[in-house]
This record gives C-alpha cells, sequence and structure tokens, in this order.
C-alpha cells in the first residue's frame, strides 16, 4: 500500500513539472519583453494648441519620437518631433479632426485621435457683419469697459491663461503617471499570484487524483 501510495505521489511531481514549469517559463519570457515594449501616447487641447505626451509602459521616455499629423483623408498635415520629455506641442493646422502618429523607432508607434468637436472649439465663432451692425451702442458701451477691465496691470484673459498654464504645469507629471499605471502589463507582483494560483490548480487536482486511486 505504501509503495503505490509512493508511486502515484511520484507520478504527480513528474506531471507537476512537466506541465507548470514549461508555463511559468513561458510566462516570464513573454511578459517581459511585452511590457517594455508597450508605448502609449496622449493628446488634448490646449487654446489653438495640441499637447501631447508618449511614454513606453514601462514609464521610460522616447527622445525625439516623430510625430506625424494627418487629416481625415490621411493627407500629411506637419510633422515633428518631441522633446527630451516625450512631450510635444504644435499649433492647430486646420479645422478638421486630427489623426496622429508618434513613431519612436523599432516598431513602436501609437495613434491619437483629436475629434472635430475639440478642434473646433480652438476656432471661436465670428460675429455676423448683421448682428454686430444691430448691436444697441448703448449695450456696445456697457461691455467695452468690461472687455478692457486690467486687474493689476493684467487683463481677466491674461489672468486665465497664467492659472491655466500653471495647473497644466502642476497636472502633467500625475497624468503621465496615472496613464502608465492604467496601461502597463502585469506586474512581478502579478505574476507570481498567477504562479502561485497554478500550483494550487495543480495541486488540487493532484489531491483528488490520489483519493480516486486510493478508493479504487
Amino acid at each position: 500500500m505504501k509503495r503505490n501510495k509512493k508511486k502515484v505521489l511520484h507520478q504527480a511531481n513528474r506531471c507537476l513539472i512537466r506541465t507548470v514549469l514549461p508555463t511559468i517559463i513561458f510566462i516570464l519570457a513573454a511578459t517581459g519583453p511585452a511590457l517594455a515594449h508597450k508605448f502609449l501616447a496622449s493628446g488634448w487641447v490646449e487654446g489653438d494648441t495640441v499637447v501631447l505626451e508618449a511614454a513606453f509602459g514601462n514609464g521610460d521616455i522616447p527622445h525625439n519620437a516623430e510625430v506625424l499629423v494627418l487629416d481625415d483623408a490621411g493627407t500629411l498635415l506637419l510633422s515633428t518631433t518631441t522633446d527630451d520629455e516625450g512631450i510635444c506641442s504644435f499649433t492647430i493646422p486646420q479645422k478638421s479632426a486630427l489623426h496622429i502618429k508618434v513613431k519612436a523607432g523599432m516598431g513602436h508607434q501609437a495613434k491619437i485621435l483629436i475629434p472635430l468637436e475639440e478642434v473646433a472649439a480652438a476656432f471661436p465663432a465670428k460675429d455676423t457683419p448683421a448682428a454686430s451692425a444691430a448691436l444697441p451702442s448703448t449695450e456696445a458701451d456697457r461691455t467695452a469697459p468690461a472687455d478692457s477691465q486690467m486687474v493689476s496691470g493684467l487683463s481677466a484673459q491674461g489672468i486665465q491663461a497664467i492659472v491655466e498654464k500653471s495647473l497644466d504645469n502642476k497636472l502633467r507629471p500625475i497624468i503621465r503617471k496615472l496613464s502608465v499605471k492604467e496601461n502597463t502589463g502585469p506586474n512581478v507582483k502579478d505574476i507570481a499570484g498567477g504562479i502561485g494560483y497554478i500550483f494550487g490548480l495543480v495541486g488540487i487536482g493532484t489531491y483528488f487524483n490520489y483519493r480516486r486511486r486510493k478508493k479504487a
């Protein structure tokens, strides 16, 4: 009886090594390069400018990555590169949806779509001559001081621009970290947990297989 028990356990251990070990090696080999090679990019509109950031899945920054801006028809509107921080900005070339490709070499490429709605917001609607002529002089006189209102030597628009720029500078590192964290693949902890889960399943299967053979 003891000899049969040892034989069953020996067969279970051989099965464990043959099935689980190759799986572990495959997971470790495939996850590392996939995580390192993942390339991310995001873009948004600021005034009449498009700002974009690019980074690899592990947080590394691409230097001088090629940026191509195309319209809906695939026509190249402009080309530029990212700086040493993976950031690039350019003036909106035309009022249309913008398809942006960011290429970091070695097959690394990310695509960004800036929809027409966001681009159109950078082009304020112009008042028609009829509407301007119909504006009463008293109302125009009332609105003129508000437009030229100065606060400590700066206009309201100037103050707003300074505040927005300051907020952008403060939030940009946070946005980048969140983007990288959201899009990165499994880390070492996740892989270890998966391996433990596989070992657990194999152990349960071995136990029930042993019980079944014991009863037989």
